[in-house]
């Protein structure tokens, strides 16, 4: 058999007609840090220039969670206080995620980028990605494992359904407008330690009620949620922080994008 030459030019696009892949990458999420954490400084640069350096993987995109996930060690808030619908309790220091070594995980990944990609990096740096899993216990209606006649859920973890707010998210929900400044706080938290997302999505898998920490919304509720809450405090507050929707499993996404999508949506303002 004769040999075969495959040339590629990396100058043209393949699909210049279609958006642009914006990059890949993984997450930065407290396992994550631990794991990184326990290595050896030789062996934390190696992790670093193998993901994100020039001649490793060159990652782009990263994500990390909003409060504890799955791949957190237990569940934790950064504000634990019943009623504090202003968050004045918030801890602006987000010291959790500064103590496992989430936020200095992050802000190596951006250095390597930077240093590796000085030519590309104001068009394709590193663009970060901030999900929920879960607000605090006592933003969340109670679930079938609570107690009878409980106020709120018990814990993060589960979800009521079809949505998890306490008093669900119409125009005059206190907890979904309590929960869309959490959202705000968070993003000026991390930028103050130099970390600036590139967005955030409304919910991490809002179809699945989990046993670990969740919150479920329907097409509807996710809706209402950016359209009376979500997208007016960040379009106040963080303009730039692109607002992303539908953070599950892509066999519904056609459904969700009709929906919220849609012109006469009064979510789709909000979305990009």
């Amino acid at each position: 058999y004769g040999t075969a030459q495959i040339n590629i030019d990396f100058e043209k696009v393949a699909f210049p007609d279609r958006p642009p892949i914006l990059g890949f990458g993984g997450a930065f999420t407290e396992a994550a840090a631990l794991n990184f954490n326990s290595l050896s400084q030789q062996g934390q640069d190696a992790v670093i220039e193998l993901l994100f350096g020039k001649s490793g993987l060159g990652y782009t995109l990263g994500r990390t969670h909003i409060n504890s996930c799955d791949f957190s060690v237990e569940s934790y808030s950064h504000d634990d206080t019943d009623g504090d619908f202003t968050l004045d309790d918030f801890d602006t220091e987000v010291t959790h995620d500064l103590e496992s070594g989430m936020v200095d995980m992050m802000l190596l990944a951006q250095k390597s980028v930077d240093e590796s990609f000085p030519k590309e990096v104001d068009e394709y740096g590193m663009r970060i990605i901030a999900s929920p899993w879960s607000p605090p216990s006592w933003m969340k209606a109670p679930t079938s494992d609570d107690v009878e006649g409980a106020l709120h859920a018990e814990l993060m973890t589960g979800s009521a359904l079809p949505v998890c707010l306490r008093d669900g998210v119409g125009e005059d929900s206190k907890y979904a407008a309590s929960w869309a400044l959490f959202f705000d706080k968070f993003i000026t938290a991390y930028a103050n330690h130099g970390v600036k997302f590139y967005g955030v999505t409304v919910q991490n898998e809002p179809e699945f009620p989990a046993p670990w920490d969740a919150c479920a919304y329907d097409v509807s509720h996710e809706g209402d949620f950016i359209a009376n809450h979500l997208g007016p405090q960040l379009q106040k507050s963080h303009p730039d922080v692109k607002l992303l929707f539908f953070d599950h499993n892509k066999d519904h996404m056609v459904k969700w994008a009709n929906e919220l999508l849609a012109k006469d949506h009064p979510a789709s303002k909000y979305i990009d």
